[in-house]
C-alpha cells in the first residue's frame, strides 16, 4: 500500500483491498494538485477579466454631456448629422447613476435605451451590424431597434429613452418608459 494513501476509514490493518478500486485517488497527492491548479485558475481568470474590461472600454461608445434648460433636460455636443450609421454614444439620464445608449441605425432612425439590461444590470453592447444590442455578462442580447430580448437570460426588454430632434440637431429627452 502506499505509504499516502489512507484507507477511507483510517483502518491501515485492514486486508481488503476494494475500495481502491472504487477510489483510486491519493488525496494527499490530489490536495497539493489543488492548490497548485486553484492558483493557474485564479491566475487564468484574473487575465481573463483584465482582457474583458479592455474590450469594454474599447468598446465604449462616446459619451454626450446633458444640461438641463428651463426644466427640460436636452443632449448636447452630439452632432447627429455627421454621426455615421451604427454610431453610438452614451448619456445618463434621468441622474448620473442611470447609463443610456443613443444608435444611430440610419439617416432617419435613431434609437435611445437604457444601457443596464434587464437581467442583472450589466452594460449593453450596440452591436449594430448584427441589429442587436449585447450583454456580454451572461450571453444575453436585445433587438436594437425594439429593444425586446432576442435571447439569453433576459425576460423583459430595456427601458426606451423618449426623444425629440428639432431642426438644429439639438435633441431633447422628454421621458424614459415602454
Amino acid at each position: 500500500m502506499d505509504t499516502q494513501s489512507k484507507r477511507p476509514d483510517r483502518n491501515e490493518q485492514a486486508i481488503d483491498e476494494q475500495w481502491r478500486q472504487q477510489f483510486p485517488i491519493d488525496t494527499e497527492k490530489e490536495q497539493v494538485q489543488n492548490r497548485r491548479q486553484f492558483l493557474k485558475t485564479i491566475a487564468a481568470g484574473s487575465a481573463c477579466m483584465a482582457c474583458g474590461q479592455m474590450a469594454l472600454l474599447a468598446a465604449e461608445p462616446k459619451q454626450a454631456a446633458l444640461k438641463i434648460e428651463n426644466g427640460v433636460t436636452k443632449v448636447l455636443e452630439v452632432d447627429l448629422d455627421n454621426m455615421d450609421q451604427g454610431d453610438a454614444f452614451l448619456f445618463h439620464y434621468p441622474d448620473e447613476h442611470s447609463p443610456c445608449i443613443m444608435v444611430k441605425l440610419d439617416e432617419d432612425e435613431i434609437v435611445a435605451y437604457s444601457q443596464k439590461c434587464t437581467h442583472l444590470a450589466c452594460p449593453v453592447i450596440p452591436k449594430p451590424e448584427e441589429d442587436m444590442l449585447y450583454c456580454p455578462c451572461h450571453n444575453g442580447a436585445f433587438d436594437i431597434k425594439t429593444g425586446n430580448p432576442l435571447f439569453g437570460p433576459p425576460k423583459r426588454p430595456l427601458p426606451k429613452v423618449h426623444f425629440v430632434r428639432d431642426d438644429s440637431g439639438i435633441v431633447t429627452v422628454t421621458g424614459m418608459g415602454g
